[in-house]
């Protein structure tokens, strides 16, 4: 399923524009990077509950 979006991504997004998940656990954090998504800066924030939120990015 990530892979079907991920061919919308390319084909359908305005070029230069990046793929931008997050993730708000290490194994969809894992996920996102076997598949070729890097940490942004700054990788981890809190929500207001204290869950941590990971930004991930992708370029086209």
């Amino acid at each position: 399923m990530l892979w079907r979006r991920m061919d919308l991504v390319d084909t359908e997004l305005v070029d230069g524009v990046p793929a931008c998940p997050e993730a708000t656990n290490e194994n969809n954090v894992r996920l996102y990077q076997r598949h070729g998504y890097t940490p942004m800066t700054p990788f981890e924030i809190y929500l207001p509950d204290g869950t941590p939120f990971s930004r991930m990015r992708r370029a086209v």
